[in-house]
């Protein structure tokens, strides 16, 4: 089957959103465990804040994922940087307020990949509803 520039990009979407999902997995249990590791109850509390939102938000993903129809696996690299976070955050290399510090950087990616691909989907969407010779087209 030849893929068309339309089916390149629903893949490449695809891959973005379960980029997005192995990574708010990653928070999840990062949130958990940063919970039990800090004794302060007012960080504990915004940690616990933090993992209610992104128990929601993957609540969201997942919805998101079944109505777009493409199906994709995280890319190795995201795999793979995962599996080191993990280990980092699990091992004693790094203080708890190192190990926060990359959780809040990790939240920031995912923050930001979440804009890409809104907006690249917004286009995408827009330019099949609207055609090439169509004006709103050629305003994206």
């Amino acid at each position: 089957m030849v893929m068309t520039l339309d089916d390149t990009k629903r893949m490449a979407i695809a891959m973005k959103l379960a980029d997005m999902k192995a990574l708010l997995e990653l928070l999840i249990s990062n949130e958990q465990t940063l919970i039990s590791a800090v004794s302060d109850t007012e960080i504990a509390d915004r940690f616990r804040s933090m993992l209610e939102d992104d128990r929601k938000n993957i609540g969201v993903l997942d919805t998101v994922m079944v109505q777009y129809g493409v199906k994709s696996q995280p890319k190795d690299t995201i795999t793979e940087m995962i599996s080191k976070l993990e280990k980092l955050m699990a091992g004693s290399e790094l203080s708890t307020y190192e190990k926060a510090f990359q959780h809040e950087l990790l939240k920031h990616q995912v923050v930001m990949s979440g804009l890409v691909v809104h907006k690249a989907a917004q286009k995408n969407w827009c330019r099949c509803r609207s055609g090439p010779s169509s004006p709103q087209h050629h305003q994206l």
